[in-house]
């Protein structure tokens, strides 16, 4: 029984993983300071061929240098999933020529800008109010890493406690991580900074489910040490084996 579940949970990560655009597949790492591009067209559409996205350390913009990491661009959309704050300035070649954009700022964790794309530049505004992040597509981040998570997560727990001749509370194990994925994702980020929101959020989700698992099978037999390993075992998994997926996704993908 406990094999078919196993599987299961195996067979739904590898279905996530193909299905899933790469700038979600992060489970517990929450998500990441991206930076979203919509291009507006002020002209008659026209073809990108090819973009790149550079930091500047100042407003003046006297030496970018082109940003490290997945930055991509299509006809109506760009990406970068891992833009600081700072200043930036964008330029997209077309199969007309190539436009610079003015020097913009990013501000926030996870940033939304306009780019209105005109005869000989592109004028870009950050276009974020409220929320740092669009609901909608940090929802589907959170469904693809909570699929992630239960499916890492629950079989690292259930190998643990077998080991140790503790009963596996599949119920608690679940709910547990229902309450502590969902501040990873939605309430961190207003942090606005990655070592805050990646470092704290982290650190939340070991000790709240450190604390609950030592609470919630002490009378199993769960020991406060045993209930620290069984947190930091399950939240390492669901940080690095996702980690690892990401990087060997971009790497087959030659995504840079």
């Amino acid at each position: 029984m406990h094999k078919k579940i196993f599987l299961i949970f195996a067979a739904l990560i590898l279905f996530v993983a193909a299905a899933t655009p790469t700038q979600f597949v992060r489970a517990d790492t929450g998500p990441k300071p991206a930076m979203n591009f919509e291009l507006v067209y002020n002209i008659p559409s026209v073809a990108v061929v090819d973009s790149k996205l550079y930091y500047c350390e100042d407003e003046l913009c006297a030496a970018p240098q082109a940003v490290m990491g997945p930055f991509h661009c299509n006809d109506s959309s760009c990406y970068y999933g891992y833009g600081g704050q700072g200043f930036y300035k964008l330029s997209i070649t077309f199969n007309d020529t190539t436009r610079e954009s003015n020097i913009f700022q990013k501000r926030g964790f996870i940033s939304n800008f306009k780019v209105e794309i005109n005869d000989n530049s592109l004028y870009i505004e950050q276009t974020n109010i409220g929320l740092p992040y669009l609901p909608a597509l940090q929802f589907s981040g959170f469904l693809a890493a909570l699929i992630f998570t239960l499916g890492i997560e629950l079989p690292v727990a259930g190998f643990l406690l077998k080991k140790w001749n503790i009963p596996r509370r599949w119920f608690l194990i679940l709910f547990i991580n229902l309450i502590t994925l969902p501040f990873v994702w939605f309430i961190f980020p207003f942090f606005s900074n990655l070592i805050l929101v990646v470092g704290l959020g982290e650190l939340f989700a070991f000790t709240a489910e450190a604390i609950f698992y030592m609470y919630a099978l002490q009378k199993d037999g769960l020991t406060k040490p045993q209930a620290i390993i069984l947190s930091l075992a399950a939240n390492a998994g669901s940080f690095l084996i996702p980690t690892c997926l990401l990087l060997l996704i971009l790497t087959l993908f030659g995504i840079s």
